[in-house]
């Protein structure tokens, strides 16, 4: 099957890109994919996530499909918000494969102080 065209602008990205993960990927490779390519920046800590104050961090594990493990949420909320609040909801777009669940998070985040 012949991939779909890309914008010419993103060529370079993308090859960088499947230089680290390839387009086809199998079970064996995850655990490879799941870390991070070299020079890369850190994931941001709870600390950095609190945007100095802005937000409480809670990291919490809620059930997998029958017979697989927990998978781990990342949850930002106001500091101090007691009532019930509007939510953004974010879903790595690494399907659990590359990556974590804190990559591209950001306090910064358009509409999270308000949420």
């Amino acid at each position: 099957m012949t991939p779909p065209p890309f914008d010419p602008e993103i060529a370079a990205h993308l090859a960088a890109i499947h230089a680290w993960l390839p387009l086809t990927i199998t079970p064996d490779m995850i655990p490879a994919g799941r870390q991070l390519p070299s020079g890369s920046p850190p994931p941001p800590t709870n600390e950095e996530l609190a945007g100095d104050g802005r937000f409480e961090v809670e990291e919490r594990a809620v059930p997998g499909p029958p017979g697989a493990p927990d998978v781990t949420v990342l949850i930002c909320r106001p500091t101090g918000a007691i009532e019930p609040r509007p939510v953004l909801y974010t879903i790595h777009g690494g399907g659990m494969v590359t990556g974590t669940h804190r990559l591209g998070i950001t306090p910064d985040a358009p509409g999270a102080q308000k949420a």
